[in-house]
């Protein structure tokens, strides 16, 4: 019965209060859209290997990849071979349809590509649509399939970036080919496609760019993976693996993380959010005083009051979830295109996740219920008399709650720091994710939130004491935000958890970006090397020298200039990119002896005939630390490589920094000593030494240009990577006769960039955390009400009212976000020295100053904003005494 009267009781204050109620939803709706959606969307995406392979492939029964080495023994034509053996033992209904894949790198003729489009490296398809095997796994968006050989399809990227539609003729300018354009297609499986459809014997499939050769299979009876098998090996003698089933297949199963990853994510959203949320229920607790008083005068318990303000926050949870419902179906029911464009690909089903919705609801209604429990716990403490008169008395701060927050946070940085290190093995090698690691950091996490709430109100309290030392409309601020420090409080505390949140991300995206460059060794996506080697010795049949035994001496392959038109030609591909020259100090190499003994007390260096001088731009690049610049000055030349890569006892002394370097020249060997790299590096594609010029000259090594390092101001482009292609396709790590062109570049182009990334999230944050202000300063605004009425009842002037709200403002956000910075960065850079624990060289975490200036801006934003409301709401709504409300 008591639960009953609650309930009513919090249903009819649901209804009296819609602004609070609204608000209150929306924060559960909002969180509840987001990952409910994100589940409903990985749920889709998740596929097992049989439904991926029935996408790639459609109602094909199996796939041959004929593509790789040739197998002895295999036929001349496999397509004739696998579909006489196939017949033969499934039945003459058995159907073999060819589908092959290559790359080229492209430029069309003409004017009407894009801007920056003209170049593309096109991936072609070599198969027939009008094939009933073929034709499910493309979508013809316009036009007809190809039906003769000079007929082509292209990809809908294509035909956008390159301005192509059905009728028109597609002329490349590099390589010399042509082609008409009769339709446009998409892939069903890989919507970010850009080339085109041909038939067997195009001109755009050319032999030396083949991939992948495929034969799909279509047979009239079922079939198991090894009955198949031991009909293509019989007729084609193809290994098992390239032998490809619905039940065995190249497609990976993927593990299902989001049920645990959703709830985890679920409780620290819904954590972060119910602080704003008690915040709402706290400012709303004290107008509802009269009511509580009410009751309890007619005899009602503390315990029901608590239970009725606590169910007020289940049922505006409800409101919300019930919201969320709906848009959720609106959206998913309405955008299944839209949801195909995200994934990439066709959806043929939406997967509805329903115990995870169900979780997320649930944690929704309890984060919600527990947001409006605790104001309620204060609230009901108020004598019958002082809630009757609709007061609240202020309490002083407990002094057992400012070293409860602090121990409460510290607990929660030392249950992320044992996380982490339990996660990676404490040595950064990183470890399988289980769920108590994934539930120990969320526990740490309301740790972290749960000290911050308890320091706030020790924060704000200064408030108090600041108040006497001020004048005017400050000293004003201070007493009416000191008077009402529970609330305010609340609303700092929401404040600072949203913007902690931000820094956090922000560290910990920003730093990953960075150790990821760092790490992987690649080179950067701005710069382009151009160095050629010259190798006078030629090799039978143009073959490369690495398929050749050599038996004879043979010449050294030696540094060389490369082609100047080539040169030329880069550098106009790329433009604005400045110019460094690779300095080499060189030698007279010997000739390469096959027969000589080997050399097991130091590193022999013969080819190229260089080292590379250690030029400034040199260093930057590759990312020298202080310590090996250091090394590198003293002793003149530098073994560069993985940190301990030399230590094998016999070049170098275990524990050493020196090791023993022979260049082997004509007039006999030089044995130098070379330091070594004691930490690593950013990119390892420049050789094993460095020497410097000084040294050079002490051993009478002559210097000289050759080759450049290209810099450029922003990311090469696609364009530009296909231009470069161009000029080193079929030449880059060739060593025949001649001059061998070697052009060094980022062959991927990145999706985003860190810099992008970091400026993403710090706007993100700054445009979550003002919404987080302004409702807060909304909240705040309802504590000021009575005050503000009270100044304008003895005349103050309306420029003391518009300071009165941007000072609130101002202060309420200045502390929030002041508070939000170790909050967020504390734990970040804790846990990130973790992580890297063990590393040859960790990076350490990276301060994202975007996203902490950015939000030391709020507080200025928010004095301005609020001054400016203030200004206009009296106008459209002019304060009087007859319109004084008093709750």
């Amino acid at each position: 019965m008591s639960l009953g009267l609650a309930s009513r009781l919090a249903r009819r204050e649901v209804r009296r209060r819609p602004g609070r109620t609204l608000l209150v939803a929306l924060l559960v709706a909002l969180p509840t859209i987001a990952l409910g959606g994100a589940a409903i969307i990985v749920a889709t995406a998740q596929r097992s290997p049989t439904e991926r392979f029935r996408d790639h492939y459609g109602y094909t029964d199996f796939v041959v990849d004929v593509g790789g080495p040739s197998v002895e023994g295999a036929p001349r034509d496999p397509t004739a071979a696998l579909l006489k053996a196939a017949r033969s033992a499934f039945g003459d209904g058995t159907q073999v349809a060819p589908l092959s894949y290559s790359s080229l790198p492209a430029r069309v003729q003409g004017t009407t590509a894009q801007r920056g489009q003209r170049s593309k490296n096109l991936f072609v398809h070599t198969a027939d649509l009008r094939d009933p095997q073929i034709a499910p796994l493309y979508e013809l968006r316009s036009g007809r399939a190809p039906a003769a050989v000079g007929e082509v399809v292209v990809s809908t990227k294509l035909a956008n970036s390159w301005n192509l539609e059905p009728g028109d003729t597609l002329t490349l300018s590099r390589p010399a080919l042509s082609g008409t354009v009769v339709g446009v297609v998409r892939d069903r499986t890989n919507y970010d496609w850009t080339g085109l459809v041909g038939l067997p014997g195009n001109a755009f499939t050319l032999p030396e760019n083949a991939g992948r050769s495929l034969l799909l299979v279509d047979t009239p009876q079922p079939v198991s993976h090894s009955r198949v098998t031991r009909v293509v090996e019989a007729g084609l003698a193809a290994r098992p693996e390239q032998l490809y089933t619905a039940e065995r297949n190249e497609f990976e199963a993927t593990s299902d993380p989001v049920l645990l990853l959703g709830g985890v994510f679920a409780v620290v959203g819904f954590a972060v959010l119910s602080i704003i949320v008690a915040a709402a229920f706290a400012t709303s607790a004290r107008r509802q005083l009269v009511t509580i008083g009410q009751l309890a005068a007619n005899g009602a318990p503390r315990r029901l009051l608590r239970t009725s303000l606590a169910l007020q926050g289940a049922w505006s949870a409800a409101s919300g979830l019930a919201l969320s419902a709906v848009l959720l179906g609106l959206g998913f029911g309405f955008s299944r295109s839209t949801l195909a464009t995200v994934l990439g690909r066709d959806v043929s089903k939406l997967r509805v996740p329903v115990g995870q919705l169900i979780a997320i609801a649930v944690i929704a209604t309890v984060a919600s219920t527990v947001a409006a429990y605790l104001p309620a716990r204060s609230a009901t403490r108020v004598s019958v008399l002082d809630a009757l008169a609709g007061r609240r008395p202020l309490a002083s701060v407990p002094r057992r709650l400012l070293p409860i927050g602090i121990v409460t946070f510290a607990a929660g940085v030392g249950l992320e720091l044992l996380t982490t290190l339990a996660v990676t093995g404490g040595n950064g090698s990183g470890g399988s994710e289980s769920s108590v690691f994934l539930i120990s950091g969320a526990l740490g996490a309301l740790l972290l939130l749960g000290g911050m709430c308890c320091i706030s109100p020790a924060l704000v309290s200064v408030f108090g004491p600041l108040a006497r030392r001020l004048r005017g409309a400050a000293r004003l601020t201070a007493r009416s935000i000191a008077r009402t420090r529970p609330r305010t409080a609340a609303v700092v505390s929401s404040i600072a958890a949203f913007a902690a949140v931000g820094i956090a991300a922000s560290t910990f995206m920003v730093t990953d970006r960075a150790h990821s460059a760092a790490t992987n060794a690649f080179l950067p996506d701005n710069v382009v090397i151009l160095s050629a080697n010259s190798c006078p010795n030629p090799v039978p049949g143009g073959a490369q020298s690495a398929d050749v035994e050599q038996t004879s001496i043979t010449e050294p392959c030696v540094v060389a200039e490369p082609n100047a038109a080539t040169a030329r030609e880069v550098e106009e591909i790329l433009g604005s990119a400045k110019k460094a020259p690779l300095r080499w100090a060189t030698f007279d190499a010997a000739p390469v002896d096959p027969s000589a003994p080997p050399v097991t007390d130091a590193l022999v260096l013969q080819e190229p005939g260089a080292i590379r001088v250690a030029t400034t731009e040199l260093l930057k690049l590759i990312g020298l630390s202080d310590d090996d610049r250091a090394s590198l000055t003293q002793n003149g030349i530098l073994a560069i490589g993985e940190p301990g890569q030399w230590a094998d006892g016999q070049i170098q002394e275990p524990g050493a920094n020196l090791l023993n370097l022979r260049l082997r020249t004509r007039s006999g060997d030089v044995t130098v000593q070379a330091a070594t790299n004691r930490d690593a590096l950013r990119y390892y594609g420049f050789g094993s030494f460095l020497i410097t010029e000084t040294k050079a000259a002490a051993l009478g090594l002559p210097l000289r240009e050759a080759g450049a390092q290209y810099t450029l101001p922003h990311r090469i482009s696609e364009e530009q990577r296909v231009e470069l292609s161009f000029l080193s396709y079929g030449d880059v790590g060739r060593n025949f006769a001649g001059t061998s062109l070697n052009i060094s570049y980022s062959y991927f182009q990145p999706a985003i960039t860190s810099g992008t990334i970091e400026a993403a999230i710090a706007l993100g944050v700054l445009v979550i955390t003002l919404l987080i202000v302004a409702i807060g300063l909304g909240l705040s605004a309802t504590e000021g009400k009575d005050e503000r009425d009270v100044l304008v009842a003895i005349g103050a002037r309306p420029g003391t009212l518009s300071s009165l709200s941007g000072l609130r403002a101002f202060a309420l956000s200045a502390f929030g976000v002041l508070l939000a910075i170790p909050v967020g960065l504390v734990p970040s850079i804790v846990v990130i020295h973790a992580s890297q624990s063990g590393e040859q060289r960790p990076e350490g975490p990276i301060v994202p100053w975007l996203t902490i200036v950015l939000l030391l801006a709020i507080p200025f934003v928010a004095y301005a904003i609020a001054r400016a409301s203030s200004s206009i709401g009296r106008r459209l709504r002019p304060v009087h005494m007859s319109n004084f409300a008093f709750d």
